[in-house]
C-alpha cells in the first residue's frame, strides 16, 4: 500500500496505491499530516481498507497526483 494524493489542486483527498489500482480513503476519516504519521495512522489505515475492501471508490488514475501533504514537517538543525 502507498499513499497518494488526488484532485485538484488545494482540494487534494487521501488516496491509496495497491497494486496498479487506486482508491479513495476519504471515509478514513483522516488525512495525511503530523497527527496521522504520529498516531499509528499506517496501521489503523491498514486495518481499515482491510475492512472495507472491494467497497472503496476507485479513483481514475488521471486525477491522481504528486503528494502534497497538508502541513510543513517539523525538522531541526545541529550547529
Amino acid at each position: 500500500m502507498k499513499l497518494l494524493r488526488y484532485g485538484p489542486a488545494g482540494h487534494e483527498k487521501p488516496g491509496i496505491l495497491q497494486g496498479d489500482q487506486r482508491y479513495d480513503v476519504a471515509a478514513f476519516g483522516e488525512d495525511y499530516t503530523e497527527v496521522f504519521f504520529g498516531s499509528n495512522g499506517l496501521q489503523r489505515l491498514a486495518e481499515f481498507v482491510a475492512a472495507n475492501a472491494g467497497s472503496l471508490p476507485v479513483v481514475d488514475a488521471p486525477s491522481a497526483s504528486a503528494p502534497r501533504w497538508p502541513g510543513p514537517p517539523k525538522s531541526s538543525a545541529l550547529a
